[in-house]
């Protein structure tokens, strides 16, 4: 009861004397983001090898999102973040842009990102403009199929995998 007690004037207290983003602040900078990893400075550090002012639209929402767990870790074999927190961390991204917490842009950066553990730059997949220009580049010597050529009868003969096929 007396730690209730205390906690209480404490809270009146802060609240009288500090804004709501410097108690924020405070708040960032004592709670825990793992194993001995207190602090969004340290987290930063531990996580993705960079300062918290450097963190990405990805990074800063994966530390925000692992608070309520913070020894449960979602990253893979390969470092990056499991798929389905992924997802989870995309649906922050388009409920912070449909508040007006970030920008267009933001937005279509950080839903091509993929977090990686260790990694202090994002891993960024192609915008949908340079995945277009690099598919035609691609496309630029490969001869258009001809539109006369026979199509394969339901009776021919399967193709043979390829070796890339037969190991997935």
């Amino acid at each position: 009861m007396a730690r209730k007690l205390k906690e209480a004037i404490l809270t009146l207290y802060l609240e009288q004397e500090l804004t709501k983003a410097e108690m924020m602040e405070l708040y960032l900078n004592v709670i825990e983001y793992g194993p001995m990893v207190y602090g969004i400075g340290p987290a930063a550090r531990h996580y993705f090898h960079t300062q918290a002012q450097s963190l990405s639209l990805g990074q800063a929402l994966y530390l925000g999102s692992i608070l309520q767990n913070p020894k449960k870790q979602y990253f893979g074999a390969d470092g990056s973040v499991a798929p389905g927190r992924m997802g989870y961390l995309r649906q922050l991204m388009k409920n912070a842009h449909k508040v007006g917490r970030i920008s267009d842009e933001e937005l279509d950066v950080g839903l091509r990102e993929t977090v990686v553990f260790g990694s202090p730059v994002p891993h960024l997949a192609p915008a949908p403009a340079e995945a277009d220009a690099q598919a035609e580049g691609a496309n630029a010597g490969t001869p258009a199929p001809d539109a006369r050529a026979p199509l394969a009868s339901p009776d021919a003969p399967a193709p043979l995998a390829s070796p890339i096929d037969q190991r997935r």
